[in-house]
């Protein structure tokens, strides 16, 4: 029940009641150390009340281990239901002409990520902070670019003091991420299409069609870019994703303080990107 404010001035009065003489006498270090004491001691214990007080607020009150599941669920792309379902409905509007006015517009956007959020089974509370954001709308979408819808992403908008973990800076790596995944999914979904089409031609045109080494050719390319994009997903889910994940629920567990999560944290997205090639230290493999 002894506050902060009567320690100090308990020991201070005893300080000020020692005598000059006393005082001459008494050695630098001896001094040093009584302040040390005095002040250090119950500072720290005070610190580390605060702290684990803090600790438990943004954990119990503020829960926000659910949002670091809703970030990997939504921006990771680890929600096999929402992935896709979003992703489908994004890349059949692509293909079949839609254009970017009339896809990359607030109705069509939110209507798409309803559908989506509605498809899992699971009822996520947090989907009230998740919305589409469009950076910039181009007068046409280039279909053949790998990168043709880096202009829109997700947002994750949170108030104070859940910022004080999932910054602006945090939230612009989740957005890194979620474009280079947008962008996999794409191209795995055009090989997909591109081989329903080449299996809708061989049973219109039978078996002549087999003698063609130009669809030969154009089987063997599809077959291997396939082959590779479905290893790269495979290892971004289980290698990259799902390894990192649980790196970091167990490395939570030791964390005593909200720094100490913030830092945990930031060493998972950065261990995210650096196995998906997109830091600054893999660029020139990764461009290769």
């Amino acid at each position: 029940g002894i506050t902060l404010s009567d320690f100090v001035a308990a020991e201070g009065e005893v300080f000020f009641n020692s005598k000059y003489e006393d005082l001459e006498i008494m050695d630098t270090m001896a001094l040093s150390q009584f302040l040390q004491l005095s002040l250090t001691i119950p500072l720290n214990a005070y610190m580390e009340v605060l702290s684990n007080e803090t600790l438990k607020m943004f954990i119990t009150d503020l829960d926000i281990l659910s949002h670091f599941k809703s970030l990997r669920n939504y921006f990771l792309l680890m929600n096999g239901e929402f992935c896709s379902s979003i992703c489908h409905q994004m890349f059949s509007k692509l293909e079949n002409g839609i254009k970017p006015v009339e896809l990359l517009n607030y109705q069509s956007l939110h209507t798409m990520l309803d559908n989506a959020l509605q498809s899992g089974s699971r009822i996520d509370p947090n989907t009230e902070h998740l919305s589409f954001i469009v950076q910039n709308s181009p007068e046409k979408f280039e279909l053949h670019s790998p990168a043709v819808l880096n202009m829109l992403t997700l947002s994750y908008t949170l108030e104070w003091p859940l910022t004080l973990i999932l910054n602006t800076e945090t939230m612009e790596q989740y957005q890194k991420i979620f474009n280079y995944l947008l962008k996999l999914k794409r191209i795995s979904w055009i090989l997909e299409e591109c081989f329903q089409i080449l299996k809708e031609t061989h049973k219109q045109h039978g078996s002549e069609l087999l003698k063609s080494q130009q669809y030969r050719n154009v089987q063997h390319t599809r077959h291997q870019m396939t082959q590779f994009v479905n290893c790269l997903e495979n290892y971004v889910t289980r290698n990259v994703m799902q390894t990192a994940w649980n790196a970091f629920t167990q490395d939570l567990k030791s964390a005593k303080s909200i720094l100490c999560i913030y830092r945990k944290h930031t060493n998972y997205l950065k261990r995210i990107l650096f196995l998906c090639l997109l830091n600054k230290k893999s660029f020139e493999f990764y461009k290769t």
